[in-house]
C-alpha cells in the first residue's frame, strides 16, 4: 500500500473516531513521511495537548517541528515520560533489551536536540553553553559510545574552538564507522541474496546515511587542521551513494571532500558538483512553478519555502564553490571538467534508460519468477556494453554466481 493511500485511510478512521489518539500519531507520522510537516504538525499539537502520555514518542517529534524553547519544553517533556518508561522496564531489562535500548536512544537523540538548539535557535541566551554542556553530559551518562551523543560532542567543542579535541573524537567516530563499513562491503553476493532485514541491522554498528552525512559535515569543518579528513568524508559518501545517489546535498558535500584534500582532485569536484546541479535545479524550478499557480498565497507554506531556501542555499553554495575552484586552477580547466562531467551524466542516463527497459522486459516475459533472478541480472548488466567487463569476468559470473544465484531462489 502507498503512503498516500494509507494518509487517506487514517483520514477516514480519524472522522469516525476523532478521540482516538494513537489514529492521530499514526496519521501525523505518515504525514511527516510525504512531507507534509504542517499537517503532521497540526495533529501532534492537538494529541499532544489532549493525550500527552499516549505513544511518549511524539514529543521527540513534535519537538523537531517547534522552535526555540518550544522545542525545548517538547524535548524536556518527552524525556520524563520516556525515562518513566526506562524505570517501569528495569525490572525486565534482560528479556526486553531491545526495547530498553531503543527507548534510551530515543532520550539520548532528545537531548542532542537540546544541545543542538541552544547552539543554533537560543544561542544568544545566557545559558545557552551550560544548557548544551548539561544535556550533552546528561546524554553520554546513559550512552558513552553513542555516536550521535559523540557527534554532538564534537559539534559543541568545534562551536566553543577547542578543534583539537573535536578531531580526536571525530577520529574515533571515523575508525568505528570504517571498520562497520569494511565488514558490510565485504559481504559476498552469495550474503547479499540471502540476507534479510534483520541481519543488515545485525552488521556491528553499521552507520545510518544520515550519520554518516552529519559526521562528514563535521570532518570538513575541521579538514584545514586534519587534511586525511577529507578523505575520510570521500570514504564516507561513496558508501551513503550505494544507498541513495539522488541527495544533491550528498554530491555536494563529496566535491568539497575532493576539493580539500592536500592536493585537491579538481576534476572529481567539478564532477561532483555538476552532478548535484543536475539533481537541484529541477526541484528548484518545480517549487518555483508550483509557487507561481497559487498566486492567492503570499508565500509558499512553511515546509515548502523553507524546501526552496535549503535548495537556493545549497546551489548558491555550489557556485561558491566552483567560483573557488575557477580562482585556484584556472577557469579553463574547470570549464573542461565540468563539460566532461556532464556528458558523462548524460551517457549514464541513457545506459540507466536501456538497462530498465531491458529488466522490464524480462520480467514480462518471465513473469517475475524468482529463478530467474540470474537472467534478469545478466540482461540488465549486458544492456550496459562490453566497457564494464571482459570477456573473462563474465565467463566467470556465467559460472559460479548463476549456481549462487539458482541456490538461493
Amino acid at each position: 500500500m502507498q503512503v498516500e493511500e494509507a494518509i487517506d485511510l487514517y483520514q477516514r478512521a480519524l472522522v469516525l473516531e476523532p478521540s482516538n489518539y494513537n489514529l492521530m500519531d499514526a496519521l501525523a507520522d505518515l504525514c511527516l513521511q510525504v512531507g507534509d510537516a504542517e499537517e503532521a504538525f497540526r495533529l501532534l499539537s492537538i494529541s499532544t495537548e489532549k493525550a500527552p502520555q499516549t505513544n511518549p514518542i511524539k514529543w521527540m517529534y513534535y519537538a523537531q517541528l517547534c522552535k526555540g524553547e518550544d522545542a525545548v519544553r517538547a524535548y524536556r517533556t518527552g524525556i520524563d515520560f520516556l525515562t518513566k518508561q526506562l524505570e517501569l522496564l528495569q525490572p525486565h531489562q534482560a528479556e526486553r533489551r531491545k526495547e530498553v535500548a531503543d527507548l534510551q536512544r530515543e532520550v539520548i537523540s532528545a537531548y542532542c536536540g537540546i544541545a543542538e538548539l541552544y547552539m543554533t535557535d537560543l544561542c544568544f541566551d545566557p545559558t545557552a553553553e551550560e544548557s548544551c554542556e548539561t544535556a550533552i553530559m546528561n546524554a553520554l551518562v546513559l550512552d558513552s559510545t553513542n555516536a550521535e551523543a559523540l557527534q554532538t560532542l564534537a559539534s559543541i567543542r568545534i562551536s566553543q574552538c577547542r578543534k583539537p579535541e573535536a578531531c580526536d573524537i571525530l577520529e574515533g567516530l571515523h575508525r568505528r564507522y570504517d571498520a562497520a563499513i569494511r565488514q558490510y562491503t565485504a559481504r559476498t553476493l552469495q550474503d547479499d541474496l540471502r540476507c534479510t532485514d534483520e541481519d543488515l541491522e545485525h552488521i556491528n554498528n553499521l552507520p545510518t546515511p544520515e550519520h554518516c552525512v552529519a559526521l562528514v559535515k563535521l570532518l570538513l569543518e575541521c579538514a584545514p587542521e586534519r587534511r586525511s579528513f577529507a578523505s575520510y568524508s570521500e570514504g564516507l559518501l561513496k558508501f551513503v551513494l550505494q544507498f541513495d545517489d539522488e541527495n544533491p546535498e550528498v554530491w555536494y558535500l563529496l566535491g568539497m571532500s575532493n576539493k580539500s584534500m592536500e592536493t585537491p582532485d579538481v576534476e572529481a569536484a567539478i564532477e561532483s558538483f555538476a552532478q548535484c546541479r543536475v539533481l537541484l535545479e529541477p526541484l528548484l524550478k518545480q517549487l518555483r512553478l508550483q509557487r507561481q499557480h497559487q498566486p492567492a498565497a503570499p508565500a509558499l507554506g512553511g515546509a515548502e519555502e523553507c524546501e526552496q531556501t535549503s535548495i537556493e542555499t545549497l546551489l548558491c553554495a555550489v557556485e561558491a564553490a566552483e567560483a573557488d575552484l575557477v580562482a585556484a586552477h584556472g577557469e579553463a580547466r574547470v570549464q573542461a571538467a565540468s563539460t566532461a562531467a556532464t556528458e558523462a551524466m548524460q551517457a549514464n542516463e541513457a545506459d540507466d534508460s536501456a538497462m530498465e527497459e531491458v529488466v522490464a522486459a524480462a520480467v514480462a516475459a518471465t513473469g517475475a519468477q524468482p529463478a530467474a533472478a540470474f537472467q534478469f541480472t545478466a540482461a540488465a548488466f549486458a544492456a550496459r556494453g562490453p566497457q564494464l567487463w571482459g570477456p573473462e569476468e563474465e565467463d566467470e559470473w556465467s559460472t559460479d554466481d548463476e549456481e549462487n544465484a539458482m541456490d538461493a531462489s
